[in-house]
């Protein structure tokens, strides 16, 4: 029974690092700026890192609330940021300045 529970409690632990290196391979193969993207990536494993550091201080239940939290702030900045951007009348991604010969 334990080994069973212990099973099933890491693959519910799997799935939210699984679904963010899709999520982030996607995000990367439609990136025209990939610095900007591995830019992006590396906040977030900081911030990850920061928060995991915080479980041992609030408890295990507290980085889950957290973690649940983080990922509904990406899913709703991801819906409402293009639309943001689009009313604002920014462009949504800007071409690269062309290279200069020296």
């Amino acid at each position: 029974m334990r080994h069973t529970i212990g099973v099933l409690l890491s693959v519910a632990y799997l799935f939210p690092v699984f679904f963010a290196g899709i999520i982030f391979a996607e995000s990367f193969r439609r990136c025209e700026r990939k610095s900007q993207a591995f830019g992006a990536n590396i906040v977030g494993a900081v911030a990850g890192g920061l928060t995991q550091n915080l479980s041992f201080i609030l408890g295990m239940k507290a980085l889950l609330l957290l973690a649940g939290l983080y990922y509904a702030g990406a899913g709703l900045s991801g819906l409402i940021g293009p639309r943001v951007l689009v009313q604002s009348g920014l462009p949504e991604s800007r071409e690269p300045a062309p290279e200069r010969a020296l």
